[in-house]
């Protein structure tokens, strides 16, 4: 996924910093990445403005190097500074980078997106509880045998949020997705529902028309996993090898969506040029 810079916290937009999901979040729940992965995933163009911008000789180590073309006298890199911080974080549910230096973030978003007021509305009404308080995010999409055409080859698309993703738990899965979805899922499978209480007929969510006398948590053949669709985070399960997938709520994917220059196979750990990154700044 290409990434572009958006701001520094000083001129965050107002309405941005508060709200859930927005700048404070984006903060608070941010891991630390190594200098190299923060410039992998910026592009080495974006890395070095930012670099030279904040008065260091450049984002890594070897542009203290006096032979290196970007190197300057008597600068020390962004790595070797120990007081600065790169970060992975999301911002309203999408994955967004940032440096922080002196006690200010410069943030880095998805190429093509531009967060708004909008994006907040949408994520703070997507945060549905339920009756154990746990956050629900996705709802259900498609399966892939009633997937968008033109959203099944493209970069980030249905063919790489299957090939990249990564199994999890169903208990993991169910605090991610709406229940009343899955519910509705396993009933049109024809599994009693979802867990082994949903066995007992006396259970008020039982299916009576089920094929199959055992829930959906049974059969060990379904498998669990979490993946990125066009750049956003989902969940789905896998069923006679159809994938049934939960996106975020409120968002339908779209051509309009796609990063045409999204490589799920390129490595974090291994050095990426990245001459034709965009500047720094908007």
């Amino acid at each position: 996924m290409a990434y572009v810079y958006f701001s520094d916290c000083i001129s965050w937009p107002n309405d941005l910093v508060t709200v859930d999901g927005g700048l404070n979040d984006m903060i608070s729940d941010a891991e630390e990445v190594t200098a190299r992965q923060f410039v992998n995933k910026v592009g080495k163009a974006q890395a070095e403005s930012l670099a030279h911008s904040l008065d260091y000789t450049g984002p890594t180590k070897g542009y203290s190097n006096p032979r290196h073309p970007q190197h300057q006298s008597g600068c020390l890199s962004m790595e070797e500074d120990s007081a600065v911080r790169f970060c992975k974080s999301r911002l309203f549910g999408r994955e967004v980078r940032y440096a922080r230096q002196s006690g200010v973030e410069h943030v880095f978003v998805p190429k093509g997106w531009e967060p708004s007021t909008r994006d907040a509305t949408n994520y703070a009404s997507s945060a549905r509880s339920d009756e154990a308080g746990n956050t629900i995010k996705n709802d259900f999409f498609s399966r892939c045998v009633e997937w968008p055409e033109d959203l099944v080859n493209v970069p980030g698309g249905l063919m790489d949020m299957c090939e990249h993703s990564e199994p999890v738990t169903l208990h993991t899965f169910m605090k991610h997705v709406c229940p009343a979805d899955l519910l509705t899922q396993a009933h049109e499978l024809h599994y009693t529902g979802i867990t082994k209480a949903h066995n007992n007929p006396k259970h008020p969510a039982h299916n009576p028309c089920a094929k199959v006398d055992f829930s959906l948590e049974e059969d060990h053949h379904v498998r669990y996993e979490k993946g990125q669709l066009l750049g956003r985070e989902v969940w789905f399960f896998v069923h006679s090898a159809i994938e049934h997938v939960f996106i975020p709520p409120n968002w339908k994917p779209s051509i309009n969506d796609v990063d045409w220059d999204f490589d799920p196979e390129a490595d974090p750990e291994d050095d990426n040029e990245n001459n034709d990154a965009p500047a720094f700044g908007r």
